[in-house]
């Protein structure tokens, strides 16, 4: 949840397994891949994307999520270099079961294709006039 708590791990991963063999005569390599960086809403968007979602879509629109995911998604490449928050769009339907993302069941309801555009031009214009 955090490149602090990502590179203690990878190094004490490194120092148990090098140890582990050593402890038995063996040696080992650790080559661990980085990967993606560790995504962080910056606080100022987010409230700025909340502000403009209930503005625009009404409040029982707008559901926050404080549970951080262990998903990786390489829009933190952008939170690197500025701030950057980004927000899930709702896109099954309302009274049927939904499948999963990234499933084959998956169906979108294409209401959510106007809602999607909609909501990101009322956030830009938004955050272009909170600056």
């Amino acid at each position: 949840m955090s490149e602090e708590t990502r590179e203690f791990l990878h190094k004490r991963l490194k120092e148990i397994t090098e140890n582990v063999c050593k402890t038995f005569g063996g040696t080992a390599e650790v080559i661990i891949n980085k990967g993606t960086p560790v995504s962080n809403n910056n606080e100022t968007i987010s409230k700025i994307i909340e502000i403009s979602i209930i503005k625009n879509f009404g409040e029982e629109n707008y559901i926050y999520n404080p549970f951080p995911s262990m998903g990786s998604e390489d829009f933190a490449y952008y939170g690197e270099i500025i701030p950057a928050a980004m927000y899930r769009l709702g896109t099954g339907f309302i009274n049927q079961k939904n499948a999963s993302l990234h499933s084959s069941g998956l169906v979108i309801s294409e209401d959510a294709i106007s809602t999607g555009i909609l909501s990101m031009v009322s956030v830009c214009d938004d955050l272009l006039n909170n600056i």
